[in-house]
């Protein structure tokens, strides 16, 4: 009996230092596992965590970006928007784009007007970029400018957006109409020095042949000691020479004319004394077939006028009424002065 007593507790002893073993086992592998759970949840959290930097980090970066842009375009001294085209509205623009002097402004004082790009319909029509000229009043003068647009496209190639900017032309354009105005007015000068050098060319041939023939006949005069002939011939001579002198003066005055040194040096004159000797020189290059019919209404013997220019003015109206009449005819020379003016 003691002796089975003894098998006995050694069986239990032996039984429940296996069943402790087995037990310790068992959560010495809980604990291993719940270790690995643990470092797995550890890398877990260090990914999270560098993947959170790395987006804080590129978001700052693009905002950063953004700002650097935004200050690019700010910097801008020319308007500046993007235009949203399914929204209609005005996405973005920078500083120049409220200025009193940007072609925007209308939209920006007026609140109840649509903003709307001005290269729009352009660029929507023909999907391309776009530029276009306009006139914008601002603070009552015209403004010059030249809009630039570029659309937008999304991944369906449907335009999205439309980014445009705007340059003042005015300078520009004035300066481009000067030039224009000054390449029309040296044309005309050079057509109308081409005219009267042809006009004055014919002009001399005919004095000079009434000045070569009346030489001739005073040698045949001169043999024939007619003096009455003689100074009648040597009259025409003389006036032939004025008419020429004339002439002359008329290409200097086209010449001061070119270079815009014209001068006005006004004085009192007689004008119906002026008119005649103006009359008699025309008479000269005139034919037989031609009639002048001078007429006189007014105070025309003090006129307070520029005699050198009035004698080229009218010398060149009268020529012209003699050239274009060749087959004669009845030519009106009408001077009306009045209180403040005077009328040819």
């Amino acid at each position: 009996m003691t002796i089975f007593l003894k098998y006995f507790c050694l069986i239990i002893l032996f039984c429940g230092n296996g069943f402790f073993y087995s037990q310790n086992k068992i959560i010495n592998e809980e604990i291993g596992i719940l270790e690995t759970m643990i470092s797995y949840l550890i890398i877990l959290v260090i990914i999270i965590s560098v993947a959170g930097i790395m987006i804080y980090v590129k978001f700052r970066r693009k905002k950063k970006s953004l700002e650097s842009l935004n200050a690019v375009i700010n910097s801008l001294t020319h308007p500046f928007t993007v235009y949203d085209v399914f929204t209609g509205s005005n996405e973005f623009s920078n500083i120049a784009f409220n200025e009193k002097n940007s072609p925007y402004q209308r939209f920006t004082a007026d609140k109840s007007l649509n903003f709307v790009p001005f290269t729009k319909d352009i660029i929507l029509e023909t999907r391309k970029p776009a530029a276009k000229e306009i006139e914008e009043i601002i603070e009552g003068k015209s403004k010059y400018f030249e809009c630039f647009g570029f659309p937008v496209f999304n991944d369906k190639g449907i335009v999205t957006k439309i980014v445009e900017y705007v340059l003042d032309i005015t300078e520009k354009k004035e300066t481009v109409d000067k030039i224009k105005s000054a390449f029309v007015r040296e044309k005309e000068l050079n057509e109308l020095k081409s005219n009267f050098i042809s006009s004055t060319s014919h002009e001399f041939r005919t004095p000079l042949a009434t000045l070569f023939s009346s030489v001739e006949l005073i040698e045949h005069y001169d043999k024939t000691k007619s003096d009455e002939k003689k100074f009648y011939h040597l009259n025409r001579i003389k006036d032939i020479v004025k008419y020429m002198t004339k002439m002359l003066d008329n290409i200097l005055m086209i010449n001061k004319a070119e270079v815009d040194k014209i001068e006005f040096e006004p004085e009192m004159i007689n004008l119906k004394s002026l008119c005649s000797e103006i009359l008699e020189d025309i008479i000269i290059s005139a034919s037989d077939n031609h009639f002048i019919d001078q007429v006189l209404e007014g105070n025309t013997e003090r006129v307070f006028m520029d005699p050198n220019l009035t004698r080229h003015i009218l010398t060149n109206l009268l020529s012209n009424a003699v050239k274009y009449s060749p087959d004669g005819g009845k030519i009106l020379f009408k001077t009306e002065v009045f209180d403040d003016k005077v009328v040819f």
